[in-house]
């Protein structure tokens, strides 16, 4: 499954990397998160996350870890951000 989501948000860039970079605190943030932690760092715009959440009936609890990934276009005062659930144990090509 794929998503593809485009908007333009009236903040400075660092004020959404920074409450997406909170990952531990999803769990206090999102009322279905039940369980949120950085598993790696390698900077700061290249992470991967654990995150667990319980959803209501008839749907079953969901686990992912999700490989998130940033590019800086400062040419355009942009920037792109790719998130994906990591499989078959690789992350970032490794």
């Amino acid at each position: 499954m794929s998503l593809y989501l485009e908007g333009i948000i009236n903040a400075p860039l660092l004020n959404l990397f920074t409450v997406l970079g909170e990952v531990e605190l999803f769990k206090d943030w999102i009322p279905i998160t039940k369980e949120s932690r950085m598993m790696f760092e390698i900077s700061h715009l290249r992470k991967m996350a654990y995150i667990k959440n319980n959803l209501p009936f008839p749907f079953s609890n969901r686990e992912i870890f999700l490989s998130a990934c940033g590019f800086l276009l400062k040419e355009k005062k942009a920037c792109v951000l790719t998130m994906s659930s990591v499989k078959d144990n690789i992350w970032l090509g490794n």
